[in-house]
């Protein structure tokens, strides 16, 4: 019988990728991002490199974002393809990985460490079914112009350095668990769609929940817990019923009350962006004049002229 000792795991954190793979990154991390998710851009120095992965305690999703890569390498199995845009390679969590690479040109890859956990949560309160069951299944170069668009969508808001992105990136999130669990894992499809049928009967406690804390930093998760949904669900049930993302109408319904204090000349501009959930009051005025066509001051100086 053998004594080895199989090595233990590494995180993404503990894992320094360009000590084995030299690269520049094209993003920052932000605050702003999920617990469980780790989401970068980088430009990699060699056109021509060979090199191992320790097996991660996450899952690694990879994809370029331009050039086209020539990859072989062993991922279970040995395998040789061509990675390009609009293609996606999955490492399983605690799978061995090793690979050489060659491309015209230094490629530029969006790289994706998730949690295992993340997508457990998201079968979990989808499916009602057993966490444990849940698991990626490598890929080494599968088409997929969603996840794809997914990636470049995460980078930009990111790159952005966006105040208001918190509710946006665990939408994104959530979007991304699921759409692995339904193309990319081991959980039945048929289940999936089973569960995205179940009737919604919360949506007029997320309107009142939203009403009531307007004026406060909202997350995804807070908005879900009130109404007993889970992230995914509210997302859809949300946007089927009201036509728009729950972004959106938090934004609207923000705009609309800014207004409305506006109009009663008791505050300034700041002090009725703060009011209505705006961390910054820059924001409100790019919303506010995309909504009216007309900045919040002008309200202000209207009603100012006419009290007069």
């Amino acid at each position: 019988m053998s004594n080895a000792v199989q090595a233990p795991l590494v995180s993404s954190t503990d894992f320094d990728l360009d000590s084995i793979a030299p690269h520049q990154r094209l993003t920052e991390d932000s605050e702003h991002m999920p617990d469980g998710i780790h989401v970068f851009g980088a430009t990699f120095v060699h056109r021509d490199l060979t090199l191992q992965l320790p097996m991660h305690e996450q899952y690694i999703i990879t994809g370029p974002l331009q050039a086209v890569v020539d990859l072989r390498g062993t991922l279970g199995r040995p395998f040789h393809t061509t990675l390009r845009p609009g293609t996606i390679h999955i490492v399983p969590r605690g799978e061995p990985a090793a690979y050489h690479y060659r491309c015209q040109e230094t490629p530029t890859m969006g790289i994706i460490y998730l949690a295992p956990r993340v997508l457990a949560q998201v079968a979990h309160e989808t499916l009602d079914g057993d966490p444990n069951q849940v698991n990626l299944l490598p890929r080494t170069a599968e088409p997929d112009a969603f996840l794809y668009e997914l990636c470049r969508a995460f980078l930009d808001e990111l790159m952005s350095g966006s105040v208001v992105g918190k509710l946006y990136l665990e939408a994104l999130t959530q979007t991304l668990a699921i759409h692995l669990l339904r193309q990319h894992s081991t959980m039945a499809c048929h289940t999936l769609a089973r569960a995205e049928a179940q009737p919604d009967l919360r949506l007029r406690r997320v309107l009142e929940f939203i009403d009531t804390h307007l004026h406060q930093t909202l997350t995804l998760g807070e908005i879900a817990a009130a109404a007993h949904l889970s992230q995914y669900h509210l997302g859809r049930v949300f946007k089927r019923a009201m036509g728009m993302s729950l972004h959106q109408y938090l934004i609207a319904q923000r705009v609309e009350r800014g207004r409305a204090l506006l109009e009663r000349g008791e505050h300034t501009v700041r002090e009725v962006a703060a009011r209505v959930g705006f961390a910054d009051h820059s924001h409100f005025n790019l919303h506010f004049k995309r909504r009216y066509g007309i900045s919040p001051s002008a309200v202000t100086q209207k009603r100012t002229i006419f009290h007069r």
